[in-house]
């Protein structure tokens, strides 16, 4: 399915200011993702966002803003993945990258799966688990170069959540708003619990939004007690 010229020019004149230049086949991939999330959408909330300028922005654009900060080839884990942002629009635009999709509700994992069929995307892979269940399997703790959160929770809950999964020296980034001081000052002392040093907080234009992306490196082990369970996190968030 190729993607029409108007599609290929907004998405083109969207990813240009941030330095992407998507290929022809990344292109007609995008329209693809697009077109199956709008008839996905019909049967199952997955957004609220239909529009095919807001999809490229909201959706297409603010996932793979952080594109710049993951090294080649590494394993990137996307916490809450939902329609499969960001990890699917990451993919498609890093063909070197491992992607590991996390996706409790199974409606939203088996469309995973289909749209992961539907773009022939390798080296993905999708865990219908509850994300601090893996924090504390073996085969999952401290096993990823990055973990991705986008409109998932407070700070100081992804912080919990995204700490165990990650390799000392890995990296955490979250997708936050414009007014994401408040959440970044109450997680400070979570992140010092954790393991996690605050490097930086990067703003981009969405269109008629914005996007804060703040970046966290592992620095030292987080104990094995997080992250506990979801219920307790939720009711006894660290501060």
């Amino acid at each position: 399915m190729s993607a029409p010229l108007s599609f290929k020019e907004e998405l083109k004149k969207a990813f240009a200011p941030c330095g992407f230049q998507p290929s022809s086949l990344q292109i007609d991939s995008f329209f693809k993702y697009y077109n199956f999330l709008n008839e996905t959408n019909k049967k199952i909330n997955l957004t609220a966002i239909t529009n095919v300028t807001d999809v490229i922005y909201k959706h297409f654009l603010d996932s793979v803003i952080p594109a710049k900060y993951i090294p080649l080839c590494s394993s990137v884990v996307d916490i809450g993945s939902g329609a499969g942002f960001p990890g699917i629009p990451l993919k498609i635009m890093r063909e070197d990258l491992y992607i590991t999709l996390v996706e409790s509700i199974k409606k939203k994992a088996t469309f995973l799966n289909s749209a992961i069929d539907l773009l022939s995307l390798n080296k993905v892979t999708v865990i219908p688990e509850r994300i601090e269940v893996l924090g504390q399997n073996d085969i999952h703790r401290e096993k990823f170069d990055i973990v991705l959160a986008r409109a998932l929770a407070p700070l100081n809950v992804l912080l919990e959540y995204a700490l165990p999964l990650l390799k000392l020296g890995g990296k955490f980034i979250a997708y936050k708003g414009p007014n994401y001081i408040e959440e970044f000052t109450a997680g400070s002392k979570a992140a010092e619990t954790l393991g996690a040093t605050f490097i930086k907080a990067e703003e981009y234009p969405l269109s008629d939004a914005s996007r804060v992306i703040l970046i966290y490196e592992k620095t030292s082990g987080t104990p094995e007690m997080y992250p506990r369970d979801t219920k307790l996190i939720l009711k006894k968030p660290l501060a």
